[in-house]
C-alpha cells in the first residue's frame, strides 16, 4: 500500500500596500510592499508603467520587495507599482505616488551692519560702548580693542565699558563683528577726543546782605565736565537744603548767608584728561 503526498501551490497576495512617499529633490525615495506566499518574485514599475532596472547609484531592488531611488529629481515623479509573481500567478499592488519637493532653502540673512556709541562717564572716568545690529548680536562674534589693546572683559556684551582715566588727546575704540552663520563681518570705530578742562569765565566775587542769597557761577570748556566747590578754608562743599545748592554744578548757590559763610570760594572742574582750579571768588556779608 502506497501513499500520494502533494501540494497545493497558491497564488500570491499582497498584505501591506506600497505607501505615497514625499522626497526632497537630491533625496532617496522608498517604497515597500509586503506579500505572502511561496516562491514569490517582484517587479517595479515607474510613471508610465515602464518597467525598473537597478542602475548603480540611481534604482536599486527594482525586483525586490522594498525598491529604492536615489539622488530623486523631478522626473521620478509619478505612480510605481509592484507586480508580485509565483508559480501559481501574480498580483499587481496598487499605486504608490511619489511627490518631490524642493530643499529647505536656508533664510537669506540681512546684510551685517553694526552701529556703535560712547558715553563718557565722568563719575567712574569710564566710557560705555553700545552696539546694535542688523542681526541679532547674541549670534555674533566680537574682537573689541581700544588704543590697539585688546578688550576682552565685556566685548560683545552690551553696553561694555572701558576706563578712559588719565587719557587725553584723541582716544580709539573699535568693535568689530563676525557672523560665524555665512562669515559676513562689519567693524565699528569711535573716536573720543579728551582734553583737559579750560575755564573760560572765573567766578566772581560777590557781597551780600546777611540772610541774602549768593550765587557764583565758572563756564569752563571740555568734554564729561565735573565740578566741585570748596568754601573758606578750602572745605569742599556739599549740598545742603536750604543753605547750599549746586556744590557739584557750573552754579553754587549760598543760602541765608551768614558771616561764617564769609572768606573765599574757589571750583575744581575735571574731566579724564586732567582738572583745574578756578581763581577765588570772595564771598562778604553786609549787615541789614
Amino acid at each position: 500500500m502506497s501513499m500520494l503526498y502533494s501540494s497545493l501551490c497558491t497564488g500570491p497576495a499582497i498584505d501591506v500596500q506600497p505607501s505615497d512617499v514625499n522626497a526632497e529633490a537630491g533625496g532617496t525615495a522608498i517604497l515597500t510592499v509586503e506579500a505572502s506566499g511561496e516562491g514569490l518574485s517582484y517587479q517595479w514599475f515607474g510613471p508610465g508603467g515602464n518597467a525598473l532596472t537597478d542602475v548603480d547609484g540611481d534604482i536599486e531592488g527594482s525586483n525586490s520587495s522594498t525598491l529604492q531611488i536615489i539622488n530623486v529629481e523631478s522626473g521620478d515623479a509619478g505612480d510605481y507599482t509592484v507586480v508580485v509573481t509565483n508559480s501559481a500567478g501574480s498580483v499587481v499592488s496598487d499605486a504608490a505616488t511619489l511627490s518631490i519637493a524642493q530643499p529647505t532653502q536656508s533664510p537669506t540673512l540681512a546684510p551685517l551692519i553694526l552701529n556703535c556709541s560712547a558715553e563718557f562717564l565722568a563719575e567712574s572716568q569710564q566710557v560705555s560702548v553700545s552696539c546694535t545690529s542688523s542681526r541679532d548680536l547674541d549670534g555674533l562674534d566680537f574682537e573689541c580693542s581700544f588704543n590697539d589693546e585688546s578688550v576682552t572683559e565685556g566685548c560683545g556684551q552690551f553696553p561694555f565699558f572701558v576706563s578712559v582715566a588719565g587719557a587725553s588727546g584723541s582716544q580709539t575704540i573699535v568693535i568689530s563683528a563676525t557672523d560665524p552663520a555665512d562669515g559676513a563681518g562689519f567693524t565699528s570705530t569711535i573716536t573720543i577726543t579728551t582734553t583737559a578742562p579750560e575755564i573760560e569765565t572765573q567766578p566772581e566775587s560777590v557781597g551780600v546782605e546777611q540772610g541774602g542769597s549768593a550765587s557764583f557761577t565758572v563756564e569752563a570748556s571740555g568734554a564729561g565736565l565735573t565740578y566741585q566747590w570748596f568754601g573758606p578754608g578750602g572745605v569742599a562743599l556739599t549740598d545742603s537744603d536750604g543753605e547750599i545748592e549746586g556744590s557739584i554744578s557750573g552754579t553754587l548757590t549760598v543760602f541765608n548767608a551768614e558771616p561764617g559763610d564769609a572768606g573765599d570760594y574757589t571750583v575744581v572742574v575735571t574731566n579724564s584728561a586732567g582738572s583745574v582750579t578756578s581763581d577765588a571768588a570772595s564771598l562778604s556779608i553786609g549787615e541789614i
